[in-house]
């Protein structure tokens, strides 16, 4: 995973809910990229990118990977809800509300311009 050059973005327009003391939120991936990152937001989600290609699961492996890293979590925490075949998805962190999750992305995501 890239990390942040010169620190993190502004996640204030990410949308986060939370349900029974765990966080979805929702992505914005695209596969087959150059490299996983957390590149910043696409309107109210989250934007990633990852390498692994849209076949047989590895993007959705490759992001639940990328976000558990990002997040400190471990991997078996982190859930595609829906969207398992679309560019957009919702994801749930198991047993991490909303505005942890929210500050453990803050330090993960890097300014679009870089990179």
């Amino acid at each position: 995973m890239r990390s942040p050059a010169g620190g993190g973005i502004n996640l204030a327009a990410l949308h986060l809910a939370e349900a029974d003391g765990s966080t979805t939120l929702r992505l914005r991936v695209k596969p087959a990229a150059r490299g996983d990152a957390i590149i910043g937001l696409y309107g109210t989600r989250l934007k990633i990118t990852v390498a692994a290609p849209p076949e047989r699961g590895k993007a959705n492996q490759a992001v639940r990977r990328l976000l558990a890293e990002a997040l400190g979590v471990p991997v078996s925490r982190v859930r595609v809800l829906s969207g398992e075949g679309a560019q957009d998805k919702v994801i749930l962190v198991e047993g991490y509300p909303p505005d942890e999750v929210r500050r453990r992305l803050g330090g993960a995501a890097r300014p679009s311009g870089s990179g």
